[in-house]
């Protein structure tokens, strides 16, 4: 197999995985460009690549848009730098904050585990009236020190809803929410395993899981964990540790003042060294819990 075809072959596992885009030309899809090891002609503007970059390949797409005329041309592309994923990400936050461009993660946090290791997302000019640019950025290790970048841009065109309206679902925090977000460690390779993860509510109980893998040891995570649970306010009750499993109860308010109960578990797998299983449940104590 020649460099090329590889390249295509990477190119089109990518589309399949990051856009749900099947191949070009499929019945009912958007056209799909793959464009394997190039430099793309049209980057958009103020996107810089990191010193040693490699381009492993790249895809674009121009899909029409429901909302307004015109369409949003969508673009991914992947390549390899010879920096850590710390490195990477603090380039970004330097130059694209520098060139005027809004990180989104505060906006869009939400109660339970969230994995922040290499994903961040921005916004061209958040203030825009219509059209707009939104990046998403995600860094992964890729093994000796280096690290592999997926960007997924969106140009919207004149006339569609601008980044507030297009955000502003998710921009308006839920003040009623049980449990504070929990951020994940950097170190988690891949964030949340695969169908390891979920947060959601039932009644007057919210819960959240997560299953990572980490170079935390096992003292080290349940600190990680409950640290940030204390700074959000909760105020812990009892603890203990049996074998494989970290346990603490917690005592708190949700935003409306209403008081709640907390239980927090971090389970080591020892038949898996690195990972864990993390589980946060937090239920209205006026159910006499």
């Amino acid at each position: 197999m020649d460099d090329v075809t590889a390249l295509r072959i990477m190119a089109e596992r990518l589309a399949a995985r990051f856009g749900g885009f099947g191949p070009t030309g499929a019945a009912g899809r958007p056209p799909l460009e793959l464009l394997p090891a190039v430099v793309l002609d049209n980057w958009p503007a103020g996107i810089p690549l990191p010193p040693g970059a490699t381009i492993m390949g790249a895809i674009r797409q121009v899909a029409p848009m429901m909302v307004a005329p015109g369409a949003a041309r969508r673009t991914h592309l992947l390549f390899d730098v010879p920096l850590g994923v710390r490195q990477v990400r603090a380039f970004y936050l330097d130059v694209l904050s520098r060139a005027g461009w809004s990180p989104l993660d505060p906006m869009l946090r939400r109660g339970g585990f969230v994995h922040r290791g290499g994903a961040k997302h921005f916004e061209a000019d958040i203030a825009a009236r219509e059209g707009g640019t939104h990046l998403n950025l995600d860094v992964q290790p890729a093994g000796g020190g280096t690290a592999r970048v997926h960007m997924d841009v969106i140009e919207y065109p004149p006339g569609s809803p601008g980044p507030r309206a297009r955000l502003g679902p998710h921009a308006r925090p839920d003040p009623y929410a049980g449990l504070p977000t929990i951020d994940l460690p950097p170190d988690a390779e891949g964030g949340l395993i695969p169908g390891g993860g979920r947060s959601g509510r039932s009644g007057s109980t919210e819960e959240s899981d997560a299953t990572i893998r980490t170079d935390m040891d096992h003292a080290g995570l349940t600190a990680f964990v409950a640290g940030q649970l204390e700074r959000a306010g909760w105020t812990k009750r009892d603890a203990g540790l049996e074998g494989a499993l970290a346990w603490s109860t917690w005592s708190f308010a949700d935003g409306a003042g209403e008081a709640y109960v907390g239980t927090l578990y971090v389970l080591r797998c020892p038949e898996s060294p690195g990972q864990y299983r993390l589980s946060l449940v937090g239920e209205w104590a006026g159910r006499g819990v």
